[in-house]
């Protein structure tokens, strides 16, 4: 399907936005805000973030499914850059090969993240290495390699910034996923412990988000993060959560870009394993009600029942 819609396009003039989508489903309707409106309030969003993103979904061209509407709307107010299958490993400005780095608060699955990182690298077909700085945690470790032994990758600790450096240097050109500690960071010294890694390091801080947070917590804690030069997050527990509210909350305020998505425990399966890249599209199923999204019937001709289900792969 081919949707094109007239959109501010952030801080620019009204122009032409396209987005391609297989099956999107939805009847269109000639104003979809007040149908936005409510879902987005039944996602927790009522303020200032909920006001712009219905201006942004004024703009579009009517008649228009309300799911479309909030993706083109989604586009035009946040930026999305998924991690790819390579597992993270971006091109920095110099050409240069650089890691992944995940941090974040205790408890946001940063561990599960990096295994189903790894499950994803190795099956499009990269050579893959776990390290950890996580030497705190009570089975930390541990967790992580039997993680590792069942992926068939391997896995190595680094007690410090200086040899964390040395095993990515020496990844001999395999993908390098980082599991770090759970921090607090709001302790001066907790932030600290970690900016030395990444101040250390060729890798990208990406922060592991889960969602179902207070707004106001999930704010102070992005921007905390933000603070230790992370740019991209990761969002988890997302199969947990019915609001997404502090979510969208804490990346328009820290600004942060949305990069993937957790959507299931499983690590090894279908669909990289519960991790799919997040895109306006995505964040849009997940947003709203399966109602406004097969509200016109049966399947398209020749949708798969997988194409049909809510999915952000």
């Amino acid at each position: 399907m081919r949707v094109t819609a007239a959109i501010p396009k952030k801080d620019e003039s009204p122009e032409d936005f396209t987005i391609d989508q297989k099956s999107f489903n939805g009847v269109p309707t000639d104003d979809p805000v007040p149908i936005l409106r409510a879902a987005l309030a039944d996602n927790g969003l009522t303020g200032e973030l909920a006001n712009r993103l219905l201006d942004a979904a004024s703009y579009v061209s009517t008649p228009i499914a309300p799911a479309l509407a909030l993706a083109a709307a989604l586009d035009t107010v946040f930026d999305f850059e998924p991690l790819g299958k390579l597992g993270g490993r971006v091109v920095t400005d110099h050409g240069l090969r650089r890691a992944t780095l995940l941090i974040g608060p205790p408890g946001s699955g940063k561990t599960v993240t990096a295994a189903k990182m790894a499950a994803r690298a190795a099956r499009a077909g990269n050579g893959v290495r776990l390290l950890t700085i996580d030497t705190l945690k009570t089975g930390g470790i541990e967790h992580l390699k039997t993680l590792a032994d069942a992926l068939g990758v391997g896995m190595k600790t680094a007690q410090d910034p200086r040899e964390l450096a040395a095993l990515i240097a020496g990844s001999m050109g395999d993908i390098s996923i980082i599991d770090s500690s759970g921090i607090n960071p709001f302790d001066s010294v907790d932030a600290d412990h970690l900016a030395e890694f990444i101040d250390a390091v060729d890798a990208e801080p990406v922060l592991v988000m889960p969602a179902g947070l207070d707004s106001v917590d999930a704010i102070e804690t992005a921007h905390a993060f933000a603070r230790l030069k992370c740019r991209r997050m990761i969002v988890t527990r997302v199969d947990m959560t019915r609001r997404l509210g502090s979510i969208l909350e804490c990346a328009y305020e820290a600004d942060l870009t949305f990069s993937d998505v957790s959507v299931s425990p499983e690590i090894i399966g279908q669909n990289g394993g519960g991790l799919g890249t997040l895109n306006p599209v995505a964040l849009a199923r997940l947003m709203l009600p399966a109602l406004l999204l097969h509200e016109d019937g049966p399947a398209s001709p020749g949708a798969t029942n997988e194409e049909e289900r809510v999915s952000v792969t």
